[in-house]
């Protein structure tokens, strides 16, 4: 028998679980190793002063300091959680908006930079100001109503195609809702 197999019946000993066999056996192993000897002694002692002195009490405040400690740690899990929601929204938020603005001025045929000049060629005279900020918002109007008619037609067309990875699509969407109303709802059962 080696040191491991000694160390293994051992604990099989303090269990209860060590038959009449495995018991001669780390009998004779205790004789040729003293180490593991020594090992097995200094454990039963510990474990027979423990039996001995089982009434050892915690302090009085002991429950109330764990759960301090506790509700301490499920108050930072939580607000991890909802900054990191919050992270997740504003970073969904601006991408739509970027992603929606290079679409639609993509689709009109406008680059950012022919924006920005058709802008500083409107602004060379003040008495165009005025023809200028119409042409603005009437360009915007054209600009959002001809996207949302070119994006409609795109879901239609695409929906017709691909509706199987709309429906998963769609599915996921649904699934992960249900995650962040369930983690919101964890971290105010937590709160409570």
């Amino acid at each position: 028998m080696n040191c491991r197999q000694a160390y293994d019946f051992t604990m099989k000993y303090f269990d209860g679980e060590l038959n009449d066999i495995e018991s001669a056996q780390l009998k004779q192993h205790f004789k040729i190793c003293k180490s593991c000897s020594e090992g097995f002694n200094e454990l039963n002692g510990v474990l027979a002063y423990l039996e001995s002195n089982s009434e050892i009490e915690p302090p009085e405040d002991f429950e109330v300091s764990v759960m301090d400690k506790v509700y301490s740690l499920e108050i930072m899990r939580n607000k991890r959680a909802d900054m990191l929601l919050a992270i997740l929204y504003g970073i969904t938020g601006f991408l739509l908006v970027v992603m929606t603005t290079v679409v639609a001025f993509n689709l009109r045929g406008i680059t950012l930079f022919s924006a920005f000049e058709i802008i500083s060629e409107s602004f060379s005279s003040f008495s165009s100001l005025m023809f200028t900020i119409y042409n603005i918002l009437r360009l915007f109007y054209d600009m959002i109503t001809g996207v949302a008619g070119t994006l409609l037609q795109v879901m239609v067309l695409l929906t017709r195609t691909y509706y199987y990875v709309f429906i998963s699509l769609l599915l996921m969407l649904f699934i992960i809702q249900r995650m962040f109303v369930n983690i919101i709802r964890q971290g105010d059962r937590g709160v409570r």
